[in-house]
């Protein structure tokens, strides 16, 4: 399964723009930066918007591996759940999937 370059996307651009605004002001001097409330704010927007752009994208990855090794253990065990352990990667994979709204198909 790979990464849908529609849900990447705009993830990535979150992170670059708010990358490009941060050295921005980070140009601008130590004392000035800490006197203006508003350029903090900004930053902290946008430090924030590229923080929750980056897990987003993890949770997106997690998904995507979790999904695979269901698969695999669904396959090795071949519906027989002697350890518990297809069941137990199974229900992580339905909450992480509930938690994050993201669906993943199931193989």
């Amino acid at each position: 399964m790979t990464m849908n370059a529609d849900l990447v996307r705009p993830r990535r651009g979150e992170i670059e723009e708010s990358v490009k605004c941060l050295e921005r002001i980070k140009t601008s001097m130590r004392e000035q930066f800490l006197a203006d409330e508003d350029t903090l704010d900004i930053a902290c927007y946008r430090l924030l918007a590229a923080i929750e752009a980056a897990i987003a994208l993890c949770y997106r990855i997690s998904l995507r591996n979790l999904h695979r090794i269901c698969g695999m253990l669904s396959t090795a065990s071949r519906g027989r759940h002697r350890c518990g352990i297809a069941r137990g990667a199974a229900k992580a994979h339905g909450q992480l999937q509930e938690s994050t709204g993201a669906y993943v198909p199931e193989s």
